[in-house]
């Protein structure tokens, strides 16, 4: 495919472009590449539209080392549609970078290695779709979604990491205790090595752990597979014109986590939460209760690197002191 590999050499990287010529032909499209153009998305990655004479597909590439992995946002995509509620892209390969790569007889640092995602182009909805499709379809989907009480034919165990559905030992029956230890003290003592949280809120911090089953327990629910990171940007549409969801970072939680979140900064139209609820109705006062589960959310942006998030410190004190008080 001579034409396919001058038009594309200029942007992708050598070391992969013999591989991602290998996967279209496998998928029966031995058309040319014509246009490489580069995309926003992918975070480490550099991300690029590859069109072939035949249809359009998402490329992104990354040395070893950067965030995530490909096969494991494989895994994730395909964990999410096996619930059979939800769409989400056809993904043609997913490749890791090794970590040591030969090279000439010499061994090379991991980063010189490439792996790369390649699946289907999918295009943002138009403010129609989303307004009135989102609402009317991606609502009920979702709420299928955390309603699943399997993954495939693999029940849903109990609370705990996307890995859990391989691993029984790692469920936990109690989400409350979960919610506390597996899931707040972490974000916590990352805050504390960083010194991004006072002392003083720190201890108050932990006044409200102690307490957490006070406000928490009591409430009728079931563990459910989330998207982990579900908002508007990260609902697409197919060629088909299906939505889809991208970009997961799955695990098992009490659905209320999800949709704290997806209040917070989902940008959803009321109509999804409309169809939500009609669907699978949440449990009483759970408005109540989202502060306490955005104390979550909230943590973990304030140990992201961005500056942007380090205003988080300020809402995640008043949420405290509003259950606690402020006396230390």
């Amino acid at each position: 495919m001579p034409l396919a590999r001058s038009a594309a050499a200029a942007t992708i990287p050598a070391s992969i472009l013999d591989a991602v010529l290998h996967v279209l032909d496998e998928h029966g499209d031995t058309t040319p590449i014509q246009r490489v153009q580069r995309v926003k998305g992918g975070y480490e990655s550099t991300s690029v539209r590859l069109t072939t004479r035949r249809r359009h597909y998402f490329l992104k590439w990354a040395p070893a080392g950067a965030q995530g992995g490909f096969q494991a946002e494989a895994a994730h995509l395909s964990l999410l549609a096996a619930t059979g509620a939800v769409a989400v892209p056809a993904v043609l390969r997913a490749v890791d970078p090794p970590e040591r790569a030969a090279d000439a007889g010499r061994q090379t640092p991991a980063g010189d290695a490439l792996g790369f995602l390649l699946m289907e182009w999918l295009t943002p909805p138009s403010r129609e779709v989303f307004q009135h499709r989102v609402g009317r379809e991606l609502g009920t989907a979702v709420a299928r979604m955390h309603a699943a009480q399997a993954i495939g034919e693999v029940p849903i165990g109990g609370y705990g990491p996307a890995a859990a559905i391989h691993d029984a030992t790692a469920w936990r029956a109690d989400w409350v205790a979960h919610y506390r230890d597996g899931l707040l003290r972490p974000q916590i003592d990352l805050a504390v090595r960083e010194d991004r949280l006072s002392a003083a809120s720190c201890t108050r911090l932990e006044r409200l752990l102690d307490r957490l089953d006070a406000w928490l327990g009591g409430v009728a629910r079931q563990p459910a597979l989330i998207h982990g990171d579900l908002h508007r940007a990260n609902v697409l549409c197919n060629a088909a014109g299906a939505l889809v969801l991208i970009d997961p970072h799955p695990f098992f939680a009490d659905r209320e986590l999800e949709l704290a979140y997806m209040d917070w900064v989902g940008g959803f139209p009321p109509a999804f939460y409309l169809t939500y609820e009609a669907t699978y109705p949440s449990a009483p006062e759970r408005q109540e209760r989202r502060d306490l589960y955005l104390l979550y959310w909230r943590l973990q942006r304030l140990n992201w690197a961005d500056s942007l998030w380090s205003q988080q410190a300020a809402p995640i004190e008043a949420v405290v002191r509003l259950y606690v008080g402020t006396a230390t």
